[in-house]
């Protein structure tokens, strides 16, 4: 189980990968604020009514809401709270609520991750093909610059555990 923001629910459907999020998750929880935001327009109605298991969740911690407000917008707020009261790791693409987010110990993971993991899992033959494909068809998907630091990243994570395994075996 994960909690989303709006925007990687939006960007997931508009490029036909939403099907990807549902293979890796059972079930998605949203708030109330996502909820409003992606249903101002006739596609987020159907992509709420097409997806059962995106289900709606009232945030219980309104307190927290409220001081994540003079930050951040509604869904993004909410969807934090949320993410934190349930234990949650949480698909957030936004900076600035990532950072928060993190700040507050819930477990971020954006778009671009999330089609890295399913990579791994062997629901995608290619992440780079998909970038391609998928940043020429919807233009503001991913940001070169954001692939070339997960690309690193990743990386670096990959080297950090390669270190610390032959720092173990030696």
């Amino acid at each position: 189980m994960k909690v989303s923001n709006t925007g990687p629910l939006i960007v997931l459907y508009e490029t036909g990968l939403l099907s990807i999020l549902h293979q890796m998750y059972d079930e998605v929880l949203v708030p109330l604020a996502v909820y409003n935001e992606i249903s101002r327009v006739e596609e987020g109605v159907k992509l709420l009514d097409a997806n059962p298991w995106i289900r709606v969740v009232e945030v219980k911690g309104k307190e927290l809401v409220r001081v994540l407000l003079t930050f951040l917008d509604e869904g993004e707020a909410e969807a934090i709270t949320l993410a934190k009261e349930s234990n949650l790791p949480i698909l957030l693409d936004e900076r600035k609520g990532r950072r928060i987010a993190k700040s507050l110990g819930v477990r971020v993971e954006g778009t671009l991750g999330l089609l890295v993991r399913a990579k791994r899992r062997g629901l995608v033959s290619s992440v780079r093909e998909l970038i391609y494909v998928e940043t020429n068809r919807f233009p503001f998907f991913l940001c070169p610059s954001l692939i070339y630091v997960s690309i690193f990243s990743s990386l670096l994570l990959c080297y950090d555990f390669i270190s610390l395994f032959s720092k173990i075996l030696y």
